[in-house]
């Protein structure tokens, strides 16, 4: 039997800064949204491409997008029929919850897919967290690997005091729940080789969408 479409409005967080774009589906545990999704991805016109790089550089809010309906598993990194990408209202703030839509019908285009994850259902407690390092240079980004239910969807910034590599991932200890305010944060980084400056920033954390 086929793969159900997940064809539907995929919202998703709008992150990143000079190093780069993120796009971070808003996952549901169920369809078709029970997916956990990362893109690095580009803005087809590079002024406007530059531009939002600069924007969410400084943002103290979190960019969201409002893409055209999809089938989302062909964003899938081995799916036969790719996407190379969709057009999207660009929102400053969460473009179903009051944001304000800045930017119409903007071309974006894959790049990378560093996660593409299905969802689990079933309720359970993890006993550690997991995150995806992304980024390069100074500037870097966790997102929370989603892996319980109930879980919370976490997207963080940090810089490092040289430019370097910080692809990979890093394993704390401690509820899921209470990882914006974990203490562990830091030894896991020094664990990983990581040497951040000023901490964590977390420029997106989401509970409601993941009971």
């Amino acid at each position: 039997m086929p793969t159900p479409s997940r064809f539907g409005t995929h919202g998703m967080v709008l992150f990143g800064g000079f190093e780069g774009l993120y796009t971070s589906h808003m996952p549901m545990f169920h369809g078709p949204h029970d997916v956990q999704a990362v893109f690095r991805v580009r803005i087809a016109a590079p002024s406007l491409d530059a531009r939002l790089r600069r924007t969410l550089a400084r943002a103290h809010v979190h960019w969201s997008i409002e893409p055209e309906p999809f089938d989302l598993d062909r964003a899938a990194p081995d799916a036969a029929d790719r996407l190379p990408g969709w057009r999207a209202n660009v929102f400053e703030g969460h473009f179903e919850r009051g944001g304000l839509r800045r930017y119409e019908n903007v071309s974006f285009v894959v790049e990378q897919t560093p996660i593409f994850s299905i969802l689990d259902p079933h309720p359970r407690v993890a006993d550690h967290q997991e995150f995806v390092c992304l980024g390069q240079g100074r500037e870097h980004f966790l997102v929370k690997c989603l892996d319980q239910r109930p879980d919370v969807d976490l997207i963080g910034r940090f810089r490092t005091a040289e430019p370097a590599s910080a692809r990979g991932i890093i394993k704390t200890v401690g509820s899921s729940r209470n990882a914006a305010a974990d203490p562990d944060l830091q030894p896991a980084f020094a664990q990983a080789g990581i040497k951040s400056v000023g901490g964590v920033t977390w420029v997106y954390t989401e509970t409601s969408d993941l009971q």
